[in-house]
């Protein structure tokens, strides 16, 4: 049977049911303030309830051995889709490599009554998202695979430094390592108008004053620009797995990621699923 989906979440806290009432619109305003502001982080701790966290951990590491594992070294802008320029100095911000050693667990392996996949597909929530992020409509992803990803850091595990390419991101912290996987993010380094290297290569060399760290604890909703401030989660260590569930909208219906992305992040594509040749549908 799947859950209920007013059950995963703190109502008393965080009332989505009705987003009009004075409590909601304190809660949409505070949050819209934070990721709007010097930070571009919005944190709602407490979002879920601990029974229901209790479970979405168990879920996650029943899934563990299915999750895809990569480990790779990538420079801050890979993502941006541009070749590395030998030209530039070694210790240029944009010959810099990273290490990203982490597994996913794909969306399609969450099964129906997956708390963490109920919560996602929950309209309450996306409507919750549109009011705090300022948009008039948001929709969950249509895609099958990579809608909502569970991210696993074990031990020795790291996400390396890196921008976001979308607008925003919604996660949520199932449980933390017992030491280390801390988020770690420099607001705003750069703009539209200045990459600002010079800037990103001081806070790489590890100037305290342009690093900050996210005060993100298990049950937490949270909203990061990231598309101007990079950021890196730390490296794991300890016996606990890091948990973390990503979930993913776009302002039109339908959204789905590339190829490229899926065989990157998810290690299969759609095509390579629909001949039963990665793991089958959920």
């Amino acid at each position: 049977m799947t859950p209920a989906s007013e059950a995963l979440v703190d109502l008393d806290l965080y009332p989505l049911l009705d987003l009009e009432c004075r409590q909601s619109q304190a809660v949409i305003a505070r949050g819209r303030a934070d990721l709007c502001g010097d930070d571009g982080l919005a944190l709602f701790p407490g979002f879920v309830r601990a029974e229901a966290l209790t479970a979405m951990v168990a879920e996650a590491q029943a899934l563990v051995p299915r999750a895809f594992r990569r480990d790779e070294w990538y420079g801050i802008y890979s993502y941006d889709g541009e070749a590395e320029d030998t030209n530039l100095p070694e210790a240029h911000a944009r010959r810099r490599r990273f290490r990203s050693r982490m597994g996913a667990i794909a969306y399609d392996l969450l099964s129906a009554d997956s708390r963490t996949r109920t919560l996602y597909e929950w309209p309450a929530l996306t409507r919750f998202i549109a009011a705090v992020t300022g948009e008039a409509e948001l929709y969950t992803c249509a895609d099958p695979l990579a809608s909502c990803v569970i991210t696993v850091l074990e031990y020795g595990d790291s996400h390396a430094w890196h921008y976001d390419q979308n607008d925003f991101v919604v996660s949520l912290l199932l449980q933390g390592a017992e030491r280390g996987g801390d988020f770690e993010y420099a607001p705003n380094i750069r703009s539209d108008e200045d990459e600002n290297y010079a800037g990103v290569a001081r806070m790489l060399d590890g100037d305290p004053k342009l690093r900050r760290t996210g005060a993100i604890i298990p049950g937490c909703l949270a909203l990061f620009r990231g598309r101007r401030s990079l950021h890196h989660v730390t490296e794991v260590e300890g016996s606990r797995p890091r948990f973390i569930a990503l979930f993913s909208y776009d302002r039109k219906p339908g959204m789905m990621f590339t190829p490229d992305v899926h065989l990157r992040a998810l290690g299969r594509t759609l095509n390579e699923q629909a001949n039963g040749q990665g793991p089958h549908m959920a």
